[in-house]
């Protein structure tokens, strides 16, 4: 005896939705990782371009691939900042190449490809990971 429209319907929705409850709810916080599972790539001999490296998410990206064994261009316009990290990744597998470069100017991020250390370099991992909070109103010397 087949459903009647309203509850095929129903079970439609729990079976599509039911998929991602668990990592939204109390169950997700409590076992980590009960619908995901963690990459075991190789990443020994990739070379991965991450901007804003020199904090957050950026930062901890870039030296999780270095610890893994991957040559990592750090992308951002604090040089201190990238030194910094450079030096933090000092003993890991892989490598830190800094790359300055302001990418809130135009004229900045469209030099970029030219850049000394991208010059004959394969890309295997992108993560664009720039951004800025800024609390007041302001524009860049492009008038952006």
């Amino acid at each position: 005896m087949a459903e009647p429209p309203a509850l095929q319907a129903l079970i439609k929705s729990i079976n599509f939705y039911g998929r991602f409850a668990p990592s939204f709810t109390r169950i997700g916080e409590l076992v980590p990782g009960i619908t995901y599972r963690s990459v075991r790539g190789y990443y020994t001999l990739q070379t991965w371009v991450v901007t804003g490296a020199t904090a957050g998410l950026g930062h901890a990206t870039t030296l999780r691939a270095v610890a893994k064994g991957s040559r990592v261009l750090a992308v951002g316009r604090n040089v201190a900042g990238l030194e910094s990290l450079r030096s933090e990744a000092g003993a890991m597998k892989g490598s830190v190449v800094p790359v300055v470069c302001d990418l809130s100017s135009m004229s900045a991020v469209s030099s970029l490809p030219g850049h000394p250390q991208l010059q004959g370099v394969g890309l295997d991992v992108l993560v664009n990971n720039v951004g800025l909070l800024m609390r007041d109103f302001g524009t860049t010397e492009e008038g952006l």
